[in-house]
């Protein structure tokens, strides 16, 4: 088999497996949070079980302790550049609530699965 036969081949499978079968993909909702020095807005967050979820936060102010966020239920830790989106894509697999919080553990919120 040459060389730009298996190319076509390899290229068609990638599509055939990107696009599919016809079938529709979920879609990813994406929840913006603002982090300031009134805290985190929303503080509380409700998605769906097996909904495909990111948070964006968004630092908009230095005058706070929200530098980072950190969600020590899932061992997650970023840090919230000043006026940079920062995206932390959720696990929606089980129920409960994923708590998160500021660096310093003062500032805090949540994301309730249900």
């Amino acid at each position: 088999m040459t060389k730009s036969i298996r190319y076509a081949l390899l290229s068609a499978t990638l599509a055939f497996g990107v696009v599919g079968c016809g079938k529709h993909t979920q879609s990813t909702k994406v929840i913006p949070i603002t982090a300031d020095n009134h805290g985190f807005t929303p503080l509380k967050v409700e998605v769906k079980k097996g909904e495909s979820v990111t948070l964006r936060f968004t630092r908009t102010s230095d005058q706070t302790c929200a530098k980072k966020v950190v969600f020590p239920g899932i061992g997650i830790t970023k840090a919230l550049p000043l006026n940079q989106s920062v995206d932390i894509p959720l696990p929606t697999t089980k129920t409960g609530t994923l708590a998160f919080h500021c660096g310093m553990g003062m500032l805090k919120g949540s994301v309730v699965v249900d």
